[in-house]
């Protein structure tokens, strides 16, 4: 038997927050987000949203930055990939948050034989209110220059960028990066639109032509051990973010910052490294975290 129709003068109200479908979106995306990288396994690392970082392994830990600043995240033979952070103040599970996001992604690739630069950007200051743009990803390859909207594609000799809707794919001999623009949901001050980043060797880490670097590149360390770092906490009604993946990487934050977008060197660049030149970090099998504090992780000594 069917329900009883309602009344013609019935009245409508579900009463629903006018950004439900703001909340609707976010939620599935991260999902989708999450299952990519259980089916990708540990060898994919990256950063997303209020910036967490996943490191290769298993680690985590959460990255502030500071306003407008530069850091390494990958430094490699050849490559280098720059993030800008910038504060951003939104609303989360009913949270107000004074974090940050990553708004730029600068990577920086030297063909060596060929003596090719390829220096391409992905700026979420270029996308637009349908999460895309005309020229959210530029570079220049040997000198000529490029921009790419959606389903753009550039080959730089044996290197690529290809751009989804709103993503770009990046090709290199040892490396895959996926840069992703997203919108700011709950948004009240700061950027509108965030960037995802995602990373991955094509070879294994034993074979790649240096140990890597950068705030998630040195947890490519050959161990199998994940390493997490300082995460904060985000239950309260007020939230200030201030973990800078303390006790995930060698040295300190600072260590990482750079002075421009393709800059290749700093404390612990591995731009001009070779394996016989290179070793992983420090630290690697040296801890492990056992559980967090006061958002902070602590660690044990493993064999």
């Amino acid at each position: 038997p069917r329900a009883p129709a309602p009344p013609a003068d019935a009245i409508w109200n579900f009463n629903f927050p006018d950004n439900i479908f703001d909340h609707i979106h976010e939620h599935i995306s991260e999902e989708i987000t999450e299952q990519i990288n259980d089916i990708t396994g540990n060898d994919k690392s990256g950063a997303r949203q209020d910036p967490h970082l996943t490191f290769a392994h298993g680690g985590k830990a959460d990255f502030r930055g500071c306003d407008g600043c530069l850091f390494n995240f990958l430094s490699a033979r050849d490559l280098s990939v720059n993030v800008k952070t910038q504060a951003a103040t939104f609303m989360l599970r009913g949270s107000e948050v004074h974090g940050s996001f990553l708004t730029e992604v600068h990577v920086a690739y030297w063909d060596r034989p060929k003596n090719v630069w390829m220096n391409t950007s992905y700026w979420a200051q270029e996308v637009g209110d349908q999460n895309w743009g005309w020229r959210m990803v530029n570079g220049t390859c040997d000198g000529r220059k490029y921009a790419l909207g959606p389903h753009g594609h550039d080959q730089c000799y044996g290197s690529s960028v290809s751009t989804g809707l709103a993503s770009a794919e990046f090709k290199l001999p040892e490396w895959e990066l996926r840069i992703e623009s997203r919108r700011v949901f709950g948004h009240i001050k700061g950027p509108e639109h965030r960037l995802d980043l995602a990373m991955k060797p094509t070879v294994r880490e034993t074979d790649l032509s240096a140990w890597p670097h950068g705030i998630i590149g040195q947890s490519y360390d050959g161990d199998d051990s994940p390493i997490s770092g300082k995460q904060d906490d985000y239950s309260t009604p007020i939230v200030h973010t201030e973990a800078m993946a303390e006790g995930a990487i060698e040295g300190t934050w600072a260590d990482y910052q750079v002075n421009s977008p393709f800059e290749t060197r700093f404390k612990y660049s591995r731009f001009d490294a070779t394996m016989a030149t290179s070793r992983p970090r420090a630290m690697a099998k040296a801890t492990v975290v056992s559980e967090k504090m006061a958002g902070y992780a602590t660690s044990s000594e493993v064999a």
